[in-house]
């Protein structure tokens, strides 16, 4: 399978536009999951605030009971509860490196969540001077107080000596299959041109880690198994269509 653009975008940022008007200004309130808000003559949206009091929220992931998940970058992952404005922080979440722009990064439900309660979690793992970007794979408990069996399933084999530009968003494909967005680590731009290593590269594995036979360097000769897509600066959004 080789890389379609039609099926993955990349977003390098969030556009909010309406009938063709002029985005409005990012909503940014610190500790605090927002809803964005915009007005023009054709809509009218509210600012409304869903929950507070969070470490840097990084990702979003709603639960069939109505509550969500909560990833935040500082190392941490919280549950909030159907109609509650306070999350608490839930056990067996991996270490984490939190430094510069690394720590725990986005959250996503399996496909088959209801049955399973499986959920991804990706996160900085590493020292300052040998890091990359993990996924770790977990359950979430019946009490909503942990993750647990967790192990990781995926960490990038190129390892970078900088906290910069580590990528972690997550999205599934329609065929179950998993991708996620690498950053270049901010000093390694000339990796990122070469498939034979992660930086910069969109990733795609199945759940349990192992390799796609139809990913586009599976045999591993002209770029590494794990590698979809690659001349990535750090990419920070991905949509399935």
């Amino acid at each position: 399978m080789r890389a379609t653009f039609s099926a993955v975008a990349v977003l390098s940022g969030l556009v909010l536009s309406a009938c063709g008007a002029e985005p409005s200004k990012p909503v940014v309130k610190d500790t605090t999951v927002v809803k964005a808000s915009t007005e023009t003559k054709a809509t009218k949206k509210v600012l409304k605030e869903v929950a507070t009091g969070f470490d840097f929220p990084w990702g979003i992931a709603f639960l069939p009971d109505g509550g969500f998940l909560v990833s935040e970058r500082d190392g941490y992952l919280s549950y909030v509860a159907a109609g509650e404005m306070k999350g608490r922080r839930l056990e067996g979440v991996p270490t984490a490196l939190v430094n510069g722009q690394g720590g725990v990064f986005d959250i996503i439900l399996d496909p088959n969540f209801t049955e399973n309660r499986t959920v991804y979690l990706s996160y900085a793992k590493g020292s300052g001077d040998a890091n990359s970007t993990a996924i770790f794979k977990a359950q979430l408990n019946e009490e909503m107080t942990a993750i647990e069996n967790g192990a990781d399933i995926f960490v990038a084999p190129t390892k970078r000596a900088t906290s910069f530009h580590f990528g972690g968003r997550m999205t599934f494909l329609g065929d179950g299959t998993l991708m996620m967005g690498l950053g270049d680590g901010f000093r390694y731009m000339k990796d990122a041109q070469s498939p034979m290593n992660s930086h910069g590269t969109i990733i795609r594995i199945n759940t349990d880690g192992s390799i796609p036979a139809d990913n586009p360097y599976a045999d591993g000769e002209s770029g590494l198994p794990v590698v979809y897509s690659y001349g990535h600066r750090n990419v920070q959004g991905l949509a399935y269509d």
